[in-house]
């Protein structure tokens, strides 16, 4: 799953959140086709439409990088698709879904934030973020032993 199939559930979210994809359409001041082919993956939901979204119905900033969705409910939607793929791609995914399900970890809303402000980082950026955190982590750690 990358950021454009997490977009796409968001989107579906928020349609079914809104009632129609006319609604959220004209919430968000886009065309309905727009929506309809995001839904329908002909398009990739793209950076400023996300930003876009969020910025019009007031949600969080990176709201629509982050899964919403319970993590069961994701796991039935890839088990549903699974069953239509053939043999050993269908043992494969369903080999991913169980392992999801034995080490899934569920992460909080500033984590995913966090997570999808990371993946947006150029690699330079992502350096310096992981060394101040490891700083961080370095100095609670010093802390909590004291």
């Amino acid at each position: 799953m990358d950021i454009h199939d997490i977009r796409r559930l968001n989107v579906e979210g928020l349609i079914e959140e809104h009632g129609s994809q006319v609604k959220l359409a004209e919430l968000v001041d886009t065309a309905p086709a727009y929506i309809s082919q995001i839904i329908a993956g002909k398009r990739n939901p793209g950076e400023s439409f996300c930003r876009k979204i969020e910025k019009h119905l007031g949600l969080p900033a990176w709201y629509m990088d982050a899964l919403h969705e319970a993590p069961e409910d994701i796991l039935v939607q890839l088990n549903e698709e699974a069953k239509k793929l053939p043999g050993t791609t269908q043992i494969a995914l369903l080999n991913l879904i169980v392992n999801i399900q034995q080490t899934h970890t569920v992460l909080s809303s500033e984590e995913s934030q966090l997570v999808a402000f990371f993946r947006e980082c150029d690699p330079g950026s992502k350096k310096t973020v992981l060394e101040v955190a490891s700083a961080q982590a370095r100095l609670n750690e010093n802390g909590a032993n004291k």
